[in-house]
């Protein structure tokens, strides 16, 4: 990120040296200028730290827990014996695995 700051810097001082009649220049350094911050905004959080790359995923992992929790847990309030079988059959770690420990009796 150092390094495209660096380069960011470096097209503005370019940019503010230009002739005003250097259009074609002009506009070339306008792109890359937009080029780079557009990456940097990406990349950088609101104070120029570096995003963390599973801050998403992580974030969804969550509520994808969340979710699951507090359904389980209205479930359990409705039909117990199915609240119970789900909050024991369900891991949420950094997949959801349903893996009972008795198969339960579907026939309805």
């Amino acid at each position: 990120m150092e390094a495209v700051r660096g380069e960011l810097n470096d097209k503005k001082s370019q940019m503010n040296a230009l002739r005003e009649n250097d259009w074609t220049r002009k506009q070339q350094l306008v792109d890359d200028i937009s080029k780079l911050e557009s990456y940097l905004s990406q990349v950088e959080n609101r104070i120029g730290e570096a995003r963390k790359v599973l801050g998403t995923a992580e974030r969804a992992r969550s509520a994808v827990t969340t979710a699951i929790d507090r359904a389980m847990d209205h479930l359990e309030l409705k039909h117990p014996s199915l609240g119970r079988h789900l909050k024991q059959s369900i891991k949420t770690e950094t997949e959801v695995i349903y893996n009972p420990t008795e198969l339960p009796d579907w026939r309805f």
